[in-house]
């Protein structure tokens, strides 16, 4: 039978493999496909329209739905007068 000495070195030639392996998995597998979101990610965020844009685009339009607001109710007001 091997001493627990052997067996303990046994299992740190295991441990040692199995990191080297899982080392080799994350850098060949996982790190491109994190690298790759993320520069996807890159490009969409490109694309999008600036925060400030946006909010004065969100501002315009609730002067617009303001405005056609009044507008409906003048127009309302006017088919009764007639």
């Amino acid at each position: 039978m091997l001493a627990a000495e052997d067996l303990a070195a046994i299992c740190g030639i295991v441990e040692t493999e199995s990191a080297r392996q899982m080392n080799i998995v994350i850098e060949n597998l996982i790190s491109p496909q994190f690298r790759t979101l993320a520069e996807g990610q890159s490009v969409r965020l490109e694309k999008l329209a600036p925060r400030n844009r946006v909010e004065e685009l969100e501002a315009e339009v609730e002067l617009l739905k303001s405005v056609i607001r009044l507008h409906s109710a003048e127009i309302a007001e006017l088919k009764k007068a007639q």
